[in-house]
């Protein structure tokens, strides 16, 4: 049963045929009342509703085998193949309010209420709450702020606010089963008997995933409105996470997951932006400058606890392939073997603590227990996919006409797990291989990094450990632009309103020590734990534009 791989040139041809229909409405209706009290306050009401519904049908088959071209239809096949069909449906219910104050440009103050109702979770955990509000005072519209060219606006701001997540699967409350798991001989005649088994525990106590986020920020304008700062602090705890659990064993099924609300992660951070007038001359030359700045420390606070196998009760672990969610650690924080260099000689390892069909060549793993056994049990956290900060800069220049500017961003003090690695550079399998593989392992004495040339890898030299995990700090040229605006007394004679052409370059420069194709990488776009890998995703394009844009 060849799925939908291309059929051998024996078999006649092959074809494939599938069906997507979907269907998504969204009806919203909104009232805003607005009113002025005593001259000086102002007041603005909004309530709202909103209703939202999706529906998705989806089949497929394929076959092979076709007597001729005469009938294309996968009907005439003669060996019919993989059939499948999905049909799943959600909805969205949400009533919201917001009331905003504001007192002669000197007092702010806003207030808001969302109810939000999900499908997809049990009838009496289906809506979640969520407020938020917020304050601020401008200092700089007070009769005894006295404003100077140094400084003459200032803001003061903070808020509280709350929002949910429903992101889990449309049916992840009901316990599901799968088909097509066959048996033979379980009649006792050969025959096959089809067959169906538990694919996923089903969880009716799902409810909304809620971040809690509270704000202190400052605006301000500095040196005769040259300089325009504003800054914030904020602090985020989310509850009641959206997660997939693995369960133990005595479930039956070593392979079996339920998603649970589980745990706190907090998120606490700085962001700052400044825009500067570097320079304004009258002859037309001008330099303005964006930047901005953010750091954000992550951490798990909670994630319950379980009984071990000595009957303690201790912190519940989430262990992935390459990552660990665990109390005290960043969500997604790597998992894996330390390297402790090569081994170089028989001696060497049998001295050491004992990996299973080592042999001189290969990779050296710490034995972080003491037990004298490489095994699971001798992984640790060995680096942080989060980065420690990351900024950007935007710089434009212009004159009489012509601009130019040019955008840099940067990720700092991150990792990257290169999981493309362990394919091309241990000769494990016949697949092609990195040029790295020039500088395998091959006598006593080799100073090289990469172990010895060897089939189906027997030491286990491509399991996740600090040989794949790479920096993925970099400064990368995300944007260049150049473009000419042509003068009014031109567009006056071509009887135009604007004329501008301009030239994009984008992705142009990266610099960066990771080794891979990009280091601005993710191959788990849609995980919340699972980041940081790269693993066959393929890089930004480099592109150049050029343009034209007219108005008449």
């Amino acid at each position: 049963n060849p799925g939908f791989e291309n059929a051998p040139s024996a078999s006649r041809g092959s074809a494939a045929t599938g069906t997507n229909t979907g269907t998504i409405w969204l009806w919203e209706n909104t009232l805003t009342y607005k009113t002025t009290l005593n001259k000086d306050h102002y007041l603005t009401l909004l309530a709202g509703q909103s209703v939202q519904n999706s529906s998705l049908f989806t089949s497929s088959s394929s076959g092979y085998g076709f007597p001729s071209n005469a009938v294309p239809y996968l009907f005439a096949a003669s060996i019919k193949q993989t059939m499948s069909s999905y049909e799943e449906q959600w909805g969205l219910m949400s009533y919201f309010f917001r009331a905003n104050y504001n007192y002669k440009d000197l007092y702010y103050a806003s207030a808001s209420m969302r109810a939000d109702g999900s499908s997809r979770f049990a009838a009496n955990h289906r809506f979640g709450y969520f407020p938020a509000a917020s304050v601020a005072w401008r200092m700089s519209n007070e009769s005894f702020f006295q404003k100077s060219d140094f400084l003459s606006e200032l803001k003061i701001r903070a808020s509280f606010g709350a929002n949910g997540n429903q992101n889990v699967g449309v049916n992840d409350r009901f316990s599901t089963f799968g088909t097509g798991y066959n048996y033979s001989n379980y009649n006792g005649d050969g025959s096959v008997a089809g067959g169906i088994a538990p694919e996923k525990i089903g969880n009716d106590q799902l409810k909304w995933e809620t971040t809690y986020q509270y704000d202190a920020g400052v605006d301000m304008e500095l040196f005769n409105q040259r300089l325009t700062l504003t800054a914030d602090v904020y602090l985020k705890r989310t509850k009641d996470l959206l997660t997939n659990v693995p369960l133990s064993p005595s479930s039956g099924s070593e392979n079996l997951v339920i998603v649970q609300n589980l745990g706190q992660v907090q998120n606490k951070g700085f962001e700052l932006g400044i825009n500067t007038i570097n320079l304004r001359s009258a002859e037309g030359l001008n330099w303005n400058t964006q930047f901005n700045f953010s750091l954000n420390r992550n951490k798990i606070l909670d994630l319950g606890t379980l009984i071990d196998d000595s009957g303690q009760q201790v912190n519940r672990q989430i262990i992935g392939d390459y990552s660990i969610n665990e109390k005290g650690q960043p969500l997604g924080a790597f998992y894996g073997y330390v390297v402790k260099g090569i081994f170089q000689t028989p001696a060497e390892v049998a001295a050491a603590p004992v990996q299973p069909n080592a042999a001189p060549g290969d990779l050296r793993f710490e034995d972080l227990n003491g037990d004298g056994v490489i095994d699971a049990k001798d992984r640790k956290v060995i680096g942080n996919p989060n980065p420690k900060f990351i900024a950007g800069i935007t710089n434009t220049l212009s004159y009489k006409g012509f601009e130019l500017s040019f955008f840099f961003q940067g990720s700092f003090g991150n990792k990257i797990f290169n999981q493309n690695r362990t394919l091309l550079e241990n000769m494990i399998n016949p697949f092609n291989q990195s040029v790295v593989v020039l500088n395998s392992w091959t006598h006593a004495g080799q100073d090289t990094n990469i172990p010895r040339e060897v089939y189906g890898d027997p030491n286990g030299n491509a399991s996740f450990s600090t040989q794949y995990l790479e920096s993925g700090t970099y400064v990368r040229l995300k944007n260049l632009t150049f473009g000419y605006t042509f003068p009014s007394a031109f567009l006056k004679k071509m009887r135009m309103s604007s004329l501008r052409i301009f030239m994009t370059g984008q992705n142009l420069l990266t610099f960066t020590k990771y080794k891979g194709y990009d280091p601005e990488v993710n191959a788990d776009p849609l995980s919340n734990t699972g980041f940081g890998r790269d693993y066959g995703v393929y890089p930004p394009a480099r592109t150049y534009t050029a343009g034209l844009s007219v108005q008449f």
